[in-house]
């Protein structure tokens, strides 16, 4: 074998390309096909010599390809890190030192691309690279999205404790039930629109805020709906005044949990809450004329 065919060697894998599908650069350097495949841009395309410039001094022989773009063959395997530059799996900036990159895996020192957690088709479907600024706002819509998520499940929850305890109660000590369970439905249907309007009034004057209307509303339904659960379990405590205490202080820290309200106008939101139920009853009771 001559010399020239023995230098025939993928600067990358150290593989022999001596008849293999290769590709050159103008330095005379090799890559293997799959290398060459791993390593260059999406859509890069090679040349091929024509077949009269084979044999002049150093000069493509017909069995390669030529890739004008000597960066992916200056990122071989060498005994220092790359001192910097676009990575060739996905573009992204790798820092001087850095010989994985973290944003698609590819492994400067080696040539292979390790598993991620991203995947590389996602990678190469985002923009190359990513400012501190663009990752932070990500992170902050991320964020918004989740506490979103958690509130509308946390109302969810609320709710269904509320409605589930109060048909239960009624169920299981009302001797009308079915009247009961019907003046329950019409206090709720009183209440709820009118705590919303009371809950808008409070955030004109600036003492709450709300990500939404529909969340907004379904939270003051959940707290509507849990208030009779609270009064029925605090009728248990002897004193009048430890009752009303207790009550506050249970429905105070509801509405500022689901509603986002601060001291002291979750007190204030919760004594108006009340007020509202208790006109709320006195009205169902008017029109299913009980």
């Amino acid at each position: 074998m001559s010399e020239a065919a023995a230098s025939k060697v993928c600067v990358r894998c150290k593989v022999d390309v001596v008849g293999k599908p290769r590709v050159k650069d103008a330095k005379g350097r090799y890559l293997c096909r799959p290398c060459f495949d791993k390593a260059a841009p999406e859509g890069a395309k090679t040349t091929r010599p024509e077949p009269a410039a084979v044999g002049a001094g150093g000069a493509a022989d017909p069995g390669d390809d030529v890739f004008d773009n000597a960066a992916i063959f200056d990122l071989a395997p060498t005994a220092s890190a790359p001192q910097g530059g676009p990575c060739p799996g996905c573009g992204n900036f790798l820092r001087a030192g850095m010989q994985v990159c973290v944003n698609c895996g590819y492994n400067a020192a080696t040539g292979e691309v390790l598993a991620t957690a991203v995947g590389v088709e996602k990678v190469k479907a985002r923009p190359a690279f990513k400012s501190k600024d663009d990752i932070r706002k990500e992170h902050l819509a991320e964020s918004s999205r989740d506490a979103h998520r958690q509130a509308w499940i946390n109302a969810g929850i609320v709710l269904a404790i509320g409605v589930v305890s109060s048909i239960g109660v009624i169920m299981g000590l009302s001797e009308t039930p079915e009247a009961d369970l019907k003046f329950y439905g019409v206090m709720l249907a009183i209440a709820v629109p009118a705590s919303f309007l009371a809950f808008c009034a409070f955030a004109l004057l600036g003492m709450a805020g709300g990500v939404g209307f529909f969340l907004m509303f379904f939270e003051i339904a959940a707290l509507c709906s849990i208030v009779a659960p609270v009064y029925i379990l605090t009728a248990l405590i002897p004193l009048r005044i430890a009752k009303w205490i207790a009550r506050g202080m249970i429905l105070g820290g509801l509405s500022t949990w689901l509603l986002d309200l601060e001291e002291p106008y979750n007190y204030a939101f919760s004594f108006v809450l009340v007020v509202i139920l208790i006109a709320s009853a006195f009205g169902a009771a008017a029109l299913l004329g009980v």
